[in-house]
């Protein structure tokens, strides 16, 4: 299974947890389980094409991902996966 941290902002989309355990091979698998799951949950996460949109950074095991490794990411047994929408402003 793979923890997924879920930020406050997204919690209602998810019966307000802040964690949800999946089981999922890589980020594509991950992203189509929250989909199915969680209605709503995927379409903060990713755009029209499928592909996560920029704004989001994903950590896994508390290492940030390249925005462009795509979601053939893969994933294993017991890794810990956050979607942090970055925050701007001034």
């Amino acid at each position: 299974m793979v923890k997924v941290y879920v930020p406050a902002l997204w919690r209602h989309l998810v019966g307000n947890q802040a964690t949800i355990d999946l089981k999922a091979n890589s980020m594509a698998e991950l992203l189509e389980g929250l989909g199915i799951a969680y209605p709503g949950l995927k379409d903060v996460l990713v755009d029209e094409k499928g592909q996560i949109f920029p704004y989001i950074n994903i950590f896994i095991n508390r290492g940030l991902i390249a925005p462009d490794s795509g979601l053939a990411i893969p994933l294993n047994d017991g890794d810990e996966v956050s979607f942090i929408p970055a925050f701007a402003g001034g």
